[in-house]
């Protein structure tokens, strides 16, 4: 399905994503789930990143799970909407004001780095596939992703 802009300027996918949050309860807002937020050097935020996508379960860390998110959304806003990944995961509305602890790519040289690093990391251990994995936490980002974006199943 390809992406296109509206005579308002808004892509499609934003629409879906607009009427999702017009008329869905929200139920992940960060206040209303368990998770720390740690500060975390460089290499461990990375870590905690690719973790996301290695390991069941375990802590919810922020901010690596807002960068874990944005990537899970950035590729299937390129799979489902033909948007490009890296202009997705440059979106500074791409959560729509609901994750406090995103930052989009292009923010900061530190920050591309981070995206970078666990970009580089996932693609090397053919994790990028995010459909077809078997761990809870990317299977439940998944299907929010599809009901958010009202892509059928």
């Amino acid at each position: 399905m390809a992406s296109i802009t509206l005579l308002n300027g808004m892509k499609d996918y934003k629409i879906n994503q607009e009427i999702y949050h017009k008329t869905s309860e929200i139920s992940d807002y960060i206040a209303d789930i368990s998770h720390r937020v740690i500060e975390l050097r460089e290499s461990e935020l990375v870590d905690a990143v690719v973790g996301y996508f290695l390991l069941e379960g375990g802590d919810i860390i922020f901010p690596a799970k807002s960068y874990s998110v944005a990537i899970v959304y950035a590729k299937l806003l390129e799979k489902y909407f033909s948007e490009d990944f890296m202009t997705a995961l440059s979106d500074q509305d791409l959560f729509m004001g609901t994750d406090k602890f995103f930052s989009p790519f292009g923010t900061s040289v530190e920050i591309n780095k981070i995206y970078q690093l666990a970009l580089d990391q996932l693609k090397t251990k053919d994790l990028m596939d995010f459909e077809k994995s078997k761990l809870s936490q990317v299977k439940d980002t998944v299907s929010y992703f599809k009901a958010e974006f009202l892509v059928n199943s």
